[in-house]
């Protein structure tokens, strides 16, 4: 079987707009080009991963420099049995086929439809509701809230100024407003154009954090499958910027420095019961729940479920660089960094994506052996 992957981070942005037809803000289009060869981390020998003209003498070089052995290619070649991209929508779906992908090998509009409104940040909401519902036994979070009127939304700013204000569908800390960070009319302003183009706004009490994390899971004929941790780190409250490279025994222990372990376990047997209920069957493939430890009076507790990414994610290309890479017992960091701040070329535990000269952006891979 041999499967065609391709990296597309612009597919959360995508989303929204529920176009074929998308020009991606410019900071997608860097880092789609910085980590265009990301897939060959995770791909099997002999998968092929889909790049551009301009990158391919580079991604060549770069898997030959570490032994992988994946074939690049600029179009789908014939042979193809299965398309892996880093997500799916309208977008993603012309794409494919613009670049010769044959139409049976791709989704119909009902599944991305599926794919579109699992994807709206409500399915949080519904995670919860459903864990309540089945007595999960450990304390849960304030629930987030779906707002579709600026009156409620100030209303609730007037009960509790600090929050966080998010679109239904964003991507890499885009849509996420700190209400203390602006004045409330800026907030409101920007509310009512999100209201306008996606029908609501999601709002959530801001927590205390202590640490992000993430379970990984795989949706596959109608069943969730747990798959591993993901510990990350962000720039920002919201902004992705790195992972923990390190065994799920190890970010097990990580996280588990705050909450006992068996509540990590249960929480995880009980979303796996809880997924098959709100996917049904209406999703395959990788899908990661990021969650976080926050603090609570005296107490750390659980947040089980920030938000959902029916995707391919970093905490899943750290899992698999740990799996593939990473000798054991040791640990490491995966992070994006400006080119400007990258660590030099020759160091022995550097795992890196090369950009092409100009770009911004680059993955850094870094083993602390």
């Amino acid at each position: 079987m041999k499967r065609l992957y391709l990296f597309n981070p612009e597919n959360d942005l995508a989303l929204a707009t529920d176009m074929p037809h998308f020009t991606p803000p410019s900071a997608a289009l860097k880092l789609k080009s910085a980590a265009c060869m990301l897939p060959m981390w995770y791909a099997d020998e002999d998968d092929y991963i889909m790049v551009s003209d301009e990158y391919l003498p580079t991604c060549i070089a770069i898997a030959e420099r570490h032994g992988i052995k994946v074939t690049f290619v600029t179009e789908v070649p014939v042979g193809v049995t299965g398309i892996l991209p880093w997500g799916w929508s309208r977008h993603t779906r012309q794409q494919l086929l613009s670049h010769g992908c044959k139409p049976f090998l791709l989704p119909d509009d009902g599944v991305l439809d599926n794919i579109r409104n699992l994807s709206h940040r409500r399915l949080t909401v519904q995670i919860y509701n459903a864990l309540k519902n089945d007595g999960f036994p450990y304390p849960l979070p304030p629930v987030p809230q779906e707002v579709s009127s600026l009156g409620y939304l100030t209303a609730e700013f007037e009960a509790c100024r600090h929050k966080f204000v998010k679109s239904p569908w964003s991507g890499s800390g885009r849509g996420v407003v700190d209400t203390m960070t602006m004045p409330t009319r800026q907030v409101l302003r920007l509310a009512e154009g999100v209201i306008k183009r996606q029908g609501s706004v999601m709002v959530e009490e801001r927590l205390t954090k202590v640490c992000d994390f993430a379970m990984l899971f795989d949706m596959k004929c109608g069943e969730a499958h747990f798959v591993g941790y993901s510990v990350f780190f962000n720039e920002n409250y919201s902004t992705y910027g790195g992972n923990i490279l390190a065994d799920d025994e190890q970010l097990e222990a990580m996280i588990s420095r705050y909450v006992r372990v068996e509540q990590l376990h249960v929480t995880r047997r009980a979303l796996e019961q809880v997924l098959v209920k709100v996917i049904d069957g209406k999703y395959e493939g990788p899908l990661g729940i990021d969650m976080m430890i926050y603090r609570c009076g005296d107490e750390y507790r659980v947040a089980q479920c920030v938000e959902v990414n029916l995707r391919m994610t970093m905490g899943r290309v750290a899992h698999e660089l740990v799996k593939r890479r990473l000798p054991s017992g040791h640990k490491g960091v995966m992070k994006i960094v400006p080119t400007r701040n990258m660590a030099v070329e020759t160091s022995d535990n550097i795992l890196y994506l090369t950009p092409k000269d100009g770009n911004e952006f680059a993955f850094v891979m870094k083993l602390e052996l």
